[in-house]
């Protein structure tokens, strides 16, 4: 199901956004994918760290069709499970493993603009406490998240995206 949705993402312009402190063993996810993408594919990557609301700037100005959230995110599931979500599955700061949550996130780019679908694409932490190490289970969904992306858009094919973002508002 992962694979589907990335590749109907794919199809039109899309930034691609890792959310995460690699500090915090398992919160790292998101910005381990970024590291790994770079190279791997002509996608417009971000790395927006901990504090993602400092970047509506460069999330909103680039106008993508998508923007797909990398991100650990406490869901009742097996760590190291990935799980799609979409914003209106998101409870108020219930998802993501730092604040502000997810669902602001989300408002604030729908507001900047508003044409722009956000997607999550997550993975269930194991540990996320400061100078906890990262799992094998999430390191294992870096990898296969890493390989899905780099097969579906790789460095050799134009990406559909009029520009990337490289700074910060």
């Amino acid at each position: 199901m992962i694979q589907a949705k990335l590749r109907e993402c794919l199809k039109q312009s899309c930034l691609l956004v890792g959310i995460g402190n690699p500090l915090r063993g398992d919160d790292a996810f998101g910005p381990l994918v970024i590291e790994a993408l770079r190279g791997n594919t002509k996608l417009p990557l971000l790395d927006v760290g901990s504090a993602p609301e400092n970047f509506i700037g460069p999330l909103t100005r680039t106008a993508p069709a998508h923007i797909i959230l990398l991100d650990a995110v406490s869901l009742e599931a097996p760590p190291g499970s990935l799980h799609w979500l979409e914003p209106s599955e998101l409870e108020p700061s219930a998802v993501s493993t730092h604040a502000p949550s997810l669902d602001l996130l989300v408002s604030l780019i729908k507001q900047c603009s508003g044409e722009t679908r956000v997607h999550i694409l997550g993975v269930v932490p194991s540990q996320v406490g400061f100078g906890d190490r990262l799992s094998d289970q999430t390191r294992q969904a870096v990898e296969q998240v890493t390989s899905m992306i780099a097969q579906l858009a790789p460095p050799d094919q134009d990406p559909r995206t009029p520009c990337s973002p490289s700074d910060r508002d």
